[in-house]
């Protein structure tokens, strides 16, 4: 089991429903970098962090050549397959997936942005079955 703290090193915030899907103001992200004793600016990578994760990239290199080559093998097997793999992973749409989103007006009743978004994903599983939910 894994269990997590929403807002994780924030003074005032963590473990607050009130975190989830907020930002921090600037006061309480000065107040979380203080709590969690880091001194960086903000995208700052230490060197020591970046050495340590470094390491894995030879070995990615050699999985992912490994990888392209697996799949060089079964595209040549199952074309339609792998093309629709390729335009999943790339995020390429089918044509006329637009046409397949419902259309919403001012005069629609309010509804939650999930709701709105799982109808459009619905809408979408008739052009691309991995928009199923």
């Amino acid at each position: 089991m894994v269990t997590t703290t929403i807002g994780y090193g924030s003074p005032n915030k963590a473990n607050l429903y009130s975190v989830h899907g907020s930002s921090l103001d600037a006061k309480e992200v000065d107040a979380t970098r203080k709590n969690l004793g880091w001194p960086f600016e903000p995208f700052y990578v230490p060197e020591d962090v970046n050495k340590h994760w470094s390491r894995h990239v030879p070995d990615g290199a050699a999985l992912e050549t490994e990888w392209n080559a697996k799949f060089a093998d079964y595209e040549k097997k199952y074309k339609e397959e792998a093309a629709e793999l390729k335009s999943i992973s790339t995020g390429e749409l089918p044509a006329g997936w637009v046409k397949a989103l419902p259309t919403y007006t001012p005069e629609n009743p309010a509804d939650a942005t999930r709701n709105l978004s799982q109808q459009c994903l619905n809408a979408l599983t008739k052009v691309r079955s991995e928009f199923q939910i």
